[in-house]
């Protein structure tokens, strides 16, 4: 009831309703967290398959799932689980199939149905797909080489050593970005032409966002800062992980990090003024990996355990399962108390 009237008074005032205080006062009491333990191994990346919206996890234990989810029930079916294998990322096409790479060196693609295995040569202990010529190949990004894929035909095109080390990768300007250990970073345009540039901030870079409409970009680091760069190229430090930063996303000039602490953090970024962040999440496990879901009304966050958990994000579903909970008003003593006396009194329920 606080929390809601808490909204109530910050939105009739116009203040901000994702400030730390009040936001995070809300998800805490409006719950609409879940959390299924789905997998054997270590979760290490989620994405959506874009023709029927299903949830897709891969884990380091060779598992490759799909799932359906309704309500608070989730449906899981295997489309692969052979421990053999170590899956680091996976790719989901817009036809339904899965292409998934482990850093044993082999490429998966299946469709539920049927399943190939693809051996990827010259390329050590490849970790990350990357797409490519508007969808028409991959990016097979390992320590130090990369392949080019070729989706039509399923086969590898040619391959190419890299005389650094790849420690993350990213997008943009729709393009894979990758992070070297020299602090240098190498835009893709293709195989044979890359673009280099030197990292704007010290350190080891492990997640990388980027916000075109907005002119924000972000880099989290190995030991849990993120840097957030606005539209005049000032640096803002963000200090709240304290481990490193697994996974960042934005939404409008909200960003979204997780972290191997055990931490999903929101922070606000209106006015690039907000350097608090708002616990979405805290798990005793490691973060490795989350996506939006439902109209970005939800986050899913994928577990070192194998667990996947299911967050609230939304603020006007956030304010509804508030409301629906309310069950009476307060007193005048009451709101008196809690809002103060200089605060008119109004019904939370009506």
């Amino acid at each position: 009831m606080l929390a809601y009237a808490s909204y109530l008074y910050t939105h009739d005032y116009g203040g901000n309703l994702y400030s730390p205080t009040v936001f995070q006062a809300m998800t805490q009491s409006a719950g609409g967290r879940i959390s299924w333990n789905i997998h054997n191994g270590s979760i290490s990346r989620l994405a959506i398959s874009p023709r029927d919206h299903r949830l897709l996890t891969v884990s380091t234990f060779g598992e490759i799932f799909s799932h359906q989810i309704k309500g608070e029930q989730m449906q899981t079916s295997r489309l692969m689980s052979d421990k053999a294998y170590w899956f680091n990322d996976l790719y989901a096409a817009p036809d339904g199939k899965v292409y998934a790479i482990s850093y044993t060196g082999q490429l998966v693609i299946t469709d539920g149905q049927q399943t190939r295995i693809i051996v990827v040569e010259n390329v050590n202990k490849p970790f990350c797909l990357q797409t490519l010529n508007d969808g028409k190949s991959l990016l097979v990004v390992g320590e130090n080489s990369i392949a080019l894929f070729d989706i039509p035909t399923e086969k590898i095109m040619t391959t190419r050593r890299l005389d650094f080390q790849v420690t993350c990768t990213g997008r943009r300007d729709n393009k894979p970005l990758l992070f070297d250990n020299r602090g240098h970073m190498h835009l893709v345009n293709s195989l044979d032409k890359m673009t280099n540039e030197q990292v704007p901030v010290r350190g080891k870079v492990t997640a990388y966002a980027n916000n075109r409409e907005e002119h924000l970009t972000a880099y989290g680091m190995a030991d849990g800062t993120i840097w957030l760069i606005d539209g005049s190229g000032k640096n803002h430090k963000l200090v709240e992980h304290l481990s490193r930063v697994t996974q960042l996303l934005f939404n409008g000039k909200r960003l979204y990090s997780s972290s191997y602490d055990g931490k999903l953090l929101f922070w606000s970024i209106e006015n690039n003024s907000q350097k608090n962040a708002v616990t979405l999440y805290q798990s005793a496990h490691w973060l490795n990996d989350f996506t939006f879901i439902n109209n970005k009304d939800y986050i899913m966050v994928g577990e070192h355990n194998g667990t996947v958990t299911r967050c609230l994000i939304s603020l006007p579903k956030i304010a509804q399962r508030l409301r629906q909970n309310v069950k009476r008003n307060f007193t005048q003593e009451e709101w008196n108390y809690y809002l103060g006396k200089g605060i008119p009194y109004r019904k939370v329920k009506e």
